[in-house]
């Protein structure tokens, strides 16, 4: 048996691919309990690890958005990476965050959500 089975998936009509190179990415990480650890990676910060404060993480990914935005408003897009076994309310957390970002810049992005 092939655990991985090929799937001819369709391509999309709506929207476009977002380049990682040209955009904000976020990871999401499993930490083996409700909890989530989040690391920023974008064009001015690489690898910033956040606190585990839900509140002080949704703060610190808003500022982290408009910080990025503001200095290179040409930036394609969001991505959330998010690891097997994040619970939805962490990646919907953090997404809320972004569409707050969006909404005080007045700007449409896509946001991608990819699980590894």
């Amino acid at each position: 048996m092939d655990p991985k089975p090929a799937v001819d998936l369709p391509i999309a009509k709506y929207g476009k691919a977002v380049n990682e190179k040209e955009a904000i990415y976020l990871i999401v990480r499993y930490t083996g309990n409700d909890d989530a650890a989040i690391i920023l990676y974008g064009n001015i910060q690489n690898g910033i690890e956040l606190s585990a404060d839900p509140e002080e993480q949704d703060e610190s990914i808003s500022e982290f958005i408009e910080e990025e935005f503001s200095k290179k408003p040409d930036i394609s897009g969001v991505i959330i990476k998010t690891e097997i076994g994040v619970k939805y309310q962490n990646t919907n957390r953090v997404f809320a965050a972004i569409k707050k970002s969006f909404d005080t810049l007045g700007i449409e992005k896509p946001v991608m959500v990819a699980v590894e």
